[in-house]
């Protein structure tokens, strides 16, 4: 898309979306099986957003549907406010009973890359999974889900209304798939749930409960549940890109 578009309300329904085109929007739906960038730059993740503004509209609501068949590259950078949410996006596949609670097989498009970078204000609400996730199944709590890495970052206040889930694994590889939050003021109103081995990052101080995605039991490693860590944050530091 590298022509400027405005819409009250924009539809995308694609495999990749890519343009330096700004999409001007009130709500925007990404029903996406492949990646949104914009990639001008190899080193920062940043420069490479989609754009998409607020214009006329104040603040711009956008939907997040991540569904595709491998990892996923959602990178969005928002001229004004954003309320984003996970919209049908899940981790796992599959939840059984036996021989305990729990949920296996990870989404295909696991391990990816979600990076929201607005200028003014980012609230994070919730989605519901077409699938499974841990918050949900396991916790019971409503959640903005993405199978990867999750980096949100604001100019102005974050609020985050719902856990933060992006636990899929025991181990995960090390491409940023922890979650990264840089903004201001930052009010978090859940827990949040990653990965075994990775952490929850914040630009400042931050007080949630974080859960990772852990086996069952040692004789059964492929079904997950959440598990209280005191170890995987949350943690002060900077945003991994400027």
């Amino acid at each position: 898309m590298n022509a400027n578009v405005t819409a009250v309300n924009a539809s995308y329904d694609v495999g990749n979306l890519t343009g330096s085109g700004v999409l001007t929007a009130s709500r925007v739906l990404l029903d996406i099986t492949g990646n949104v960038r914009n990639v001008v730059s190899s080193t920062n993740p940043l420069l490479n957003g989609f754009t998409i503004a607020n214009g006329p509209f104040g603040s711009t609501a956008i939907t997040i549907n991540a569904d595709g068949n491998a990892p996923q590259i959602i990178n969005l950078h928002v001229n004004g406010n954003a309320v984003i949410n996970s919209g049908d996006t899940s981790t796992f596949v599959n939840s059984v009973s036996l021989p305990a609670k729990g949920l296996t097989n990870a989404v295909p498009n696991a391990g990816g890359n979600l990076l929201v970078n607005a200028t003014g204000n980012l609230t994070v609400n919730p989605g519901i999974a077409a699938h499974h996730d841990l918050s949900r199944d396991i916790l019971g709590l409503s959640a903005f889900v993405f199978p990867g890495g999750v980096a949100l970052k604001a100019g102005g206040v974050m609020t985050v209304n719902a856990s933060i889930d992006n636990g899929y694994t025991a181990v995960a590889g090390p491409n940023f798939q922890g979650v990264f939050l840089s903004a201001p003021s930052i009010f978090v109103n859940g827990p949040f749930v990653t990965d075994g081995n990775t952490i929850v990052h914040a630009s400042g101080p931050i007080s949630a409960a974080v859960y990772v995605a852990s086996p069952v039991s040692p004789f059964f490693p492929s079904v997950y549940t959440a598990v209280l860590s005191t170890k995987n944050g949350p943690v002060v530091s900077a945003f991994p890109w400027k």
